[in-house]
């Protein structure tokens, strides 16, 4: 048995194989564009034993695209037309179910770009990881990026004497039961990395949410190093209204008080690495920043940060954070928040009169002090 293959109407043959089975290269490029047939005949001996033909469509030359026309328009007057003419790749190898691929995009791309878009703005609708309210709560606080701090508007008709904390019940963040002994680092690190890494870091390093879409939608906070039962205490304010965040209220309140103190106790063994390039700040902003944190404003209430926090801002256990190399605009936006009521979770809320007595370029420039600050090195 033979078989010869022929294209259209030809008496000789593109190509003969012998036996019943072989392989050819259809040559496409000495045929003319358009509508052809491949013919495929057996033989045995001379007589022809089976036949088949199969349609196809030669296309060399440039694919052709013309926009603003389409096949069954009916149209009148002057027509806006794009023609793009670009070179089609048509692979040399036969393949028999198809002999000549079709150079457009395929259904299935199509189908592929509605479903990304259709995910795309879901995504943008129900802002998962609270990117949008992250921004917003930025604004409220602190404005846009590098603008003077918003005067902090308040209900009182009466200037805030600093030097005041109210004294009534209810004022002060009752005391929790917080027992290290209890808590599992181990199984600490698996919740932080199902629940938090994603937004602080897997490190706990902290970072800046960006959007493709939307730009530099939020901070969020340096957590590795510090103290458990600080930690453990933030947790607990957010669940339960004593710190307001656009999306930490529901993350700790989805936990349980077991969590928050596995999760803090995790946090407290990590070490705080990852530190992001210090924020340039002219010479005069970093002496106003290292002469509040060291010396303060006491004829405004205003402590040394020192006096709590540290020497740089080091953090000092159990309750005092550090702020050593955390994020300047955070720290900013959290120093407001005590001013304006929005965290009112401080320890014996020490930091009530600091917040009311610092003036917005003090708040830049202390912020922006500590974010400079690097363990061992303090400047």
């Amino acid at each position: 048995m033979i078989i010869r293959i022929y294209v259209d109407g030809a008496t000789t043959p593109v190509a003969e194989l012998p036996g019943s089975s072989g392989r050819l290269k259809l040559d496409t490029t000495s045929i003319p564009d358009g509508r052809h047939r491949l013919r495929i005949e057996t033989l045995d001996g001379d007589r022809v034993t089976g036949q088949r033909e199969i349609s196809f469509t030669v296309r060399n030359g440039p694919g052709i695209a013309v926009a603003g026309l389409s096949d069954r328009d009916e149209v009148h007057g002057k027509l806006g037309l794009v023609v793009d003419a670009t070179a089609a790749g048509i692979d040399g190898q036969l393949d028999v179910p198809s002999l000549e691929l079709h150079r457009g995009l395929p259904f299935w791309t199509g189908m592929l770009a509605v479903l990304i878009i259709s995910l795309g703005a879901l995504y943008l609708a129900v802002d998962p990881f609270a990117f949008r309210a992250y921004r917003a709560e930025e604004l409220a606080l602190h404005g846009e990026p590098g603008a003077p701090l918003a005067p902090i508007a308040t209900d009182q008709a009466a200037p805030i004497d600093p030097m005041q904390v109210s004294l009534a019940a209810g004022s002060f963040l009752p005391i929790l039961d917080f027992d290290a002994g209890k808590a599992d680092p181990a199984r600490g690190a698996a919740t932080y990395g199902a629940k938090c890494a994603g937004c602080h870091g897997d490190g706990g390093q902290g970072r800046t949410a960006q959007s493709a879409t939307l730009g530099e939608q939020g901070i969020f906070p340096r957590l590795a190093g510090q103290p458990a039962a600080y930690l453990y205490r933030q947790l607990w304010s957010f669940a339960h209204g004593w710190r307001s965040s656009a999306a930490m209220p529901p993350m700790a309140d989805g936990l349980t008080e077991a969590d928050w103190a596995d999760i803090a106790l995790h946090l407290e063994h990590l070490t705080a690495v990852g530190y992001p390039p210090p924020p340039a700040l002219a010479n005069d902003l970093v002496e106003l920043g290292r002469s509040i944190a060291t010396l303060g404003r006491p004829d405004r209430g205003v402590s040394p940060c020192g006096r709590c926090h540290g020497p740089g801002g080091i953090g000092v256990a159990p309750f005092f954070p550090a702020l050593m190399g955390q994020n300047a605009r955070y720290i900013t936006a959290q120093i407001i928040a005590f001013r304006g009521g929005q965290r009112r979770n401080a320890m014996l809320r020490l930091m009530d009169p600091v917040a009311h007595g610092l003036e917005a370029p003090e708040i830049e420039a202390v912020a922006g002090y500590f974010a400079k600050q690097r363990p061992g090195a303090v400047q």
